[in-house]
């Protein structure tokens, strides 16, 4: 006679209870929740309006989100050279999962764009975007970089214009101060071709 329960693995996730009563078979079935298979998104430079952009290729279609019009530096680089580039580093860092947030940030002392895949993260030599000239304030450049890229004269509009209470709402900060741009939804909010 069994005077107390026993628990045995039935397998397939079903447990055989044995007691003085006789004998239960129970079977749990886990439903795993389907995964939501994300967007594949595709980065790559292009023209808008005659200027060189970064544009990102959704289901919705081509979105422009970075505007070189004004980013061609005293190195040599020309728009184009800077799109390709920076084009390519967005292609390659959504590839590693990091393309969560822009910044502005330090970097080996030079100032620069870069991304992070949460906010309260400094940017890292690995999540570069684009180098700045020495000076150069980087929340005000990385205004300036999406500012120029909308697709909208209104918002078309230099760094010097903004306004922090009328910042889109893909700005935000953390509590730091520091200044992020949620890249998910710049590229819902752009315009699309």
């Amino acid at each position: 006679m069994i005077k107390h329960g026993l628990l045995t693995k039935a397998g397939s996730g079903c447990a055989l209870m044995l007691s003085s009563v006789g004998f239960a078979l129970t079977c749990s079935i886990s439903m795993a929740k389907p995964s939501v298979a994300q967007e594949a998104l595709s980065f790559f430079c292009d023209t808008y309006d005659g200027n060189y952009v970064t544009k990102v290729r959704t289901s919705k279609g081509n979105r422009a989100i970075v505007s070189y019009e004004n980013w061609a530096s005293a190195s040599g680089w020309t728009a184009k050279q800077r799109c390709q580039t920076v084009s390519n580093r967005f292609q390659s860092l959504y590839n590693q999962n990091l393309l969560q947030y822009m910044r502005g940030g330090i970097v080996n002392d030079y100032s620069v764009i870069c991304v992070t895949p949460k906010k309260g993260v400094s940017c890292q030599k690995n999540q570069v975007l684009i180098t700045l000239k020495p000076g150069t304030d980087p929340d005000e450049a990385l205004k300036s970089l999406v500012g120029q890229s909308r697709g909208d004269s209104s918002f078309a509009v230099s760094a010097l214009s903004y306004q922090e209470s009328a910042l889109p709402s893909y700005f935000s900060t953390d509590k730091q101060g520091n200044l992020y741009i949620d890249i998910k939804e710049l590229i819902e909010t752009a315009t699309v071709d």
